[in-house]
């Protein structure tokens, strides 16, 4: 499970030991995977709105879904987090370039 999970659980750790008020845990696209492609059509869903899969293709998968599901399980008060997936985040130059 190394860093993906337990790592994830040593950081959440740490930010509230040391008074941490906010945590983005870049996470992957890979945990929606189910192996034969993604769970449905995405158009127009959110990541909380598309579930995890039951099972996983490959442990990265499954060990990055359970350090996401930690850092979401650990917003709270005083500890604001979120997780995202990097290549979905799409920046106003990005989307520029896909017009022109």
């Amino acid at each position: 499970m190394g860093v993906n999970y337990t790592g994830t659980l040593n950081v959440i750790e740490a930010c509230r030991a040391c008074g941490v008020a906010k945590l983005v845990d870049c996470s992957s696209p890979s945990t929606r995977f189910k192996g034969g492609g993604f769970g449905g059509d995405v158009t127009g869903q959110t990541e909380a709105e598309m579930p995890y899969p039951g099972s996983f293709s490959h442990e990265y998968a499954r060990t990055k879904a359970m350090g996401e599901k930690a850092v979401l399980e650990a917003n709270g008060k005083d500890l604001l987090t979120c997780a995202v997936a990097p290549h979905q985040v799409k920046t106003r130059r990005y989307l520029l370039r896909k017009i022109r």
